[in-house]
């Protein structure tokens, strides 16, 4: 081995014993300049790789617990939002400092296809403050609904195994100072969202557009270029150098590219954002998601001007597009970005799904305390209680919307409030499901104030005395105003005046009810007893019997003909008559009300039959009408409020009154009217206009295109006919009374019912049966009793035959010794 060799491996020995050493020996023989500069390299390549650790940890930051928040469109979209949306957004930037620690948050905007499903979307980082884009997207687009969504369809497209995906990365063909050519339709983007209709299944498209705002400093780098170009120079070399020594290496003005000039500076006078566009498709055969990229891609070709897009590969693509990943951007100004970045237009893309109606917030004077309607439909999502004081509910409140858009749940809810805070309650219900609703969730404390009337119940009745009162002429007047409202084609002047004269003849006979009216006008022996008990009554009823007896017995029958078969369909109903036929009641209205009691009338049409529905429901508000009239001694400050709930109204208020004249006295005795129906046709032209002028407040809940129009007048200019029939199921928009005064319409959701309980409605019933009602047998045999008594002591004694054994006899308003027909 030569001396150099040997010198080699000694070399190589001591740097395997100990490189440091070797390292630091070397490092001195190098000369200082040296040294320090690979020390400065050195120090560079931690810098740089520490840099580089700190932003990634940076962008994992920024995307950890992001949230995508779901868009649906308005009916109409109007093209100028997408400006007014980016342009709003752009006050993201944050300051210097915190961009150099944490970052500058970005956005992305995309719209997602599957089959029959075409979602929008923003993506949001969780530093972007919640709310904030949900208002801006709620502002640019009136009538637009912003929801949080968990699921991200981008990353169930991304995870599909075994499906071919395709995606790419569409970024500028010319320099970023270029802009995007302009297209002067309304929906720019047409052809791609056509691109992402008709899709089959497995497979799936997606638009995304992730946009960072930047500072004015690029804008300026875009004047700078300007300048460099008119000069005639190359901007990518002169636009970043400053003042002086830019100007000295200007060329001679080239006038050819001034054009370009213009558009440049077009560009940077807008706030500018760092974008990136990306389209993915995915299909079961690689060559059709080929062909759906190419069509994605190929549909931004409608931006083509001084500058374009081209098509990039994206490495890592399935990954970018599930994380969000914003790298390599281009700016763009905020109109060529909200040309890209924007709402499907107003023609129908299959599978989207948009805002049913414009959603308005509540005003700001609303109450969120008194009867409470629901939830407040507000920007961003914040929830908000929608009340209206006790006070202004005396104006009255109309509700009206088809079947089965939620006007039960508001009712029940209403009833509810009332039942807890001791405020006395009458509900008329012709289905019956909302009685049933309310008696499984009664509060506690409330079954010994509340009265069920229930002509199903089979084993009780509770009384209602239609003929009862202070005043016999006002509850004359009341019983028939019912019966002649209800059987108005059919109903003249002989048969009022019938009517009218036994009605007054039994108010003056004690024990008697209405159940005895046929009794009156068919049996002869009993008439002439009334008679000579009236022969000194003044007003004339002795002169009308008289006058009736002499008829002949033919044409007699021909008067009362009308009225009794009017009377007979009421009164054969055991049930109905089990309620009427009680010359004794236990229920006192006037001190159920007075003292915070609720009365609960069920009466479904589907087994009485509409008119005895609506007799029984008219008779009792008439009671009730009657029991608030005694108020009147009372001085107006200690009157109890009292509310009356009642749905199919227009069937059931016929009292003999001007229904406008009713709605103002109401409010003088501190009855709030709650009135709901289904449609405008259902009223006449009396009611309308009384609704119109003296139901304060307003609930509409989706109804016909014809309604809506009628009804648009009360919440123009906020929502409109179209708002007003496509409201969503247990949604309502409001008009409210405020102070005794109109407030702002503003849209509103009823909450749902708590769960109810089947055994805390037969307790109530229970209890109600045992305070106000009377065994149904028991009713039948006294009605039985007192006419029977009524024809032996008048005529010959005879048979007496055995008494029905229960509620299953014969009719209570035939004539003694008749047939008595089951109910």
């Amino acid at each position: 081995m030569s001396p150099r060799q040997e010198r080699i491996v000694d070399a190589v020995v001591r740097f395997l014993e100990d490189p440091w050493r070797v390292l630091g020996g070397l490092f001195g023989w190098l000369p200082d300049a040296v040294r320090l500069l690979i020390g400065a390299a050195a120090a560079a390549l931690v810098v740089i790789i520490v840099a580089a650790a700190w932003r990634a940890w940076r962008d994992r930051r920024i995307i950890r617990d992001a949230r995508r928040i779901r868009i649906l469109p308005p009916g109409e979209t109007d093209p100028s939002g997408a400006g007014t949306l980016w342009m709003g957004l752009h006050a993201l930037l944050r300051p210097w400092w915190r961009r150099a620690l944490w970052g500058q948050p970005y956005l992305a905007w995309e719209i997602t296809a599957r089959p029959e499903q075409v979602e929008v979307s923003m993506w949001v980082p969780r530093s972007v403050p919640p709310g904030l884009v949900e208002r801006a997207v709620e502002v640019a687009w009136p009538g637009a609904r912003t929801a949080a969504d968990p699921d991200d369809p981008l990353v169930e497209i991304a995870r599909a195994k075994g499906v071919p995906i395709e995606t790419s990365d569409l970024v500028l063909a010319e320099p970023e100072w270029f802009p995007v050519g302009g297209v002067a339709e309304d929906n720019p983007l047409s052809l791609a969202h056509a691109a992402l209709g008709a899709l089959r299944d497995q497979e799936a498209a997606a638009i995304q557009v992730l946009a960072r705002p930047v500072t004015a400093r690029a804008r300026l780098g875009l004047r700078r270029a300007a300048r460099a170009l008119r000069a005639g120079g190359r901007p990518s070399r002169l636009a970043w150098r400053q003042g002086r020594d830019a100007a000295s290496h200007r060329p001679a003005p080239d006038p050819s590219l001034e054009a370009d000039v213009r558009a440049i500076l077009v560009k940077a006078a807008s706030p500018l954002w760092r974008c990136l566009l990306r389209v993915v498709a995915r299909s079961p055969e690689r060559p059709q998601a080929r062909g759906r990229i190419h069509a994605l891609a190929g549909a931004f070709a409608l931006f083509e001007g001084r500058n374009g897009f081209r098509r990039r590969r994206v490495r890592g693509g399935l990954r970018a597009i599930g994380e969000r990943r914003l790298r390599r951007p281009y700016l763009l100004s905020v109109p060529e970005l909200a040309q890209i970045a924007t709402l499907p237009g107003s023609a129908s893309i299959p599978g989207l799904e948009r805002a049913a109606a414009t959603t308005v917030p509540a005003p700001r004077e609303l109450p969120r305390d008194g009867k409470v309607l629901g939830i407040a439909d507000h920007h961003a999502g914040i929830e908000r209680a929608a009340a209206i004081s006790v006070e202004d509910a005396r104006h009255h409140i109309h509700v009206i919307g088809e079947t089965g858009t939620g006007k039960s749940t508001l009712l029940a809810q209403l009833v509810l409030q009332d039942a807890a805070l001791g405020r006395s309650a009458v509900v008329i219900d012709p289905k019956g499901d909302l009685v049933n609703a309310l008696l499984e969730r009664l509060p506690p404390g409330s079954e010994e104030r509340t009265c069920v009337i229930d002509p199903e119940d089979r084993d009780s009745a509770v009384g209602l005395d239609v003929l009862a009162g202070d005043d016999p002429d006002l509850v004359v007047d009341h019983v028939l105003g019912v019966f002649k409202r209800i059987y108005e084609p059919w109903w003249g002047p002989r048969t009022d005046d019938v009517m009218r004269a036994a009605c007054l003849t039994l108010t003056r006979t004690k024990g008697a009810t209405l159940a005895e009216i046929p009794l009156l006008l068919t049996d002869p022996g009993w008439r002439m007893e009334i008679r000579d008990r009236l022969a000194t009554d003044a007003t004339g009823l002795a002169t009308f019997w008289r006058w009736y007896e002499r008829i002949p017995e033919a044409q007699r029958a021909q008067h009362i003909a009308p009225l009794l078969n009017k009377l007979r369909a009421f009164l054969l109903r055991g049930p109905v008559r089990a309620i009427v036929g009680q010359s004794s009641s236990r229920l006192d209205i006037p001190a159920l009300l007075d003292t915070g009691g609720l009365l609960l009338v069920r009466i479904p049409k589907g087994t009485l039959g509409e008119e005895t529905s609506r007799l029984l429901g008219a008779f009792v508000i008439a009671r009730v009408w009657q029991a608030c009239m005694r108020r009147a001694s009372v001085p107006e400050e200690d009157r109890p409020d009292t509310a009356l709930y009642v749905d199919e109204m227009h069937n059931y208020l016929v009292l003999p009154r001007s229904f406008e004249d009713l709605l103002a006295e109401a409010r003088g005795y501190r009855l709030a009217l709650v009135l709901a129906h289904q449609h405008m046709g259902q009223l006449n032209k009396e009611m309308r206009e009384a609704l119109a002028a003296n139901a304060r407040t307003k609930l509409v809940f989706t109804c016909s295109p014809e309604d809506a129009f009628f009804l648009q007048r009360h919440f123009a200019p906020e929502l409109n006919e179209h708002d007003l029939s496509r409201l969503a199921t247990y949604q309502a928009a409001c008009r409210p009374c405020i102070g005794a005064g109109q407030g702002a319409p503003f849209t509103l959701r009823t909450t749902a019912l708590p769960a109810g309980s089947p055994e805390r409605a037969r307790a109530v019933r229970d209890v109600s049966a045992a305070a106000y009602g009377r065994d149904r047998d028991s009713v039948e045999e006294e009605i039985w009793n007192r006419q029977r008594q009524a024809k032996t002591n008048l005529l010959p004694e005879e048979p007496k035959p055995k008494p029905p054994g229960g509620s299953e006899g014969g009719s209570a308003g035939a004539s003694p010794g008749g047939s008595r027909g089951a109910p």
